[in-house]
């Protein structure tokens, strides 16, 4: 959408708040798509799929939109250790509740266990 309005129109202007938003949904998307490769791995079954989508739901239900970060509960914390969200702060509006290190830490961490879930198949 942005790029795309970049070229074709000439009032069209893209501030650094949409790029940052941009990055962290590629690496929500990133994310979930590992969560998913590992689960698959580890179950054999397409159905692992479900287990993914229920822990996205929890975890989306968790957030309260449009309040603090700070105010979140315990279980919210914890939830979005794994499970990220995107959610809506009044402090910074739109983000991950951990930011985005915490995304990309996890990203690799979710790597490195399909990576040596794969070597050992391998050999």
């Amino acid at each position: 959408f942005l790029i795309i309005g970049l070229f074709l129109t000439p009032y069209m202007e893209v501030s650094s708040r949409d790029l940052i938003i941009l990055s962290d949904l590629i690496i929500f998307g990133g994310v979930y798509l590992l969560i998913y490769i590992v689960g698959y791995l580890y179950s054999d079954s397409i159905y692992s799929l479900l287990v993914i989508i229920v822990g996205y739901l929890i975890s989306d239900l968790a957030i309260d939109y449009n309040s603090l970060r700070s105010s979140a509960s315990l279980v919210t914390k914890g939830i979005n250790l794994v499970f990220i969200s995107l959610g809506n702060y009044q402090e910074i509006g739109y983000s991950l509740y951990y930011g985005p290190i915490h995304g990309i830490v996890l990203l690799e961490i979710l790597f490195l266990v399909i990576y040596r879930k794969y070597r050992r198949s391998a050999f």
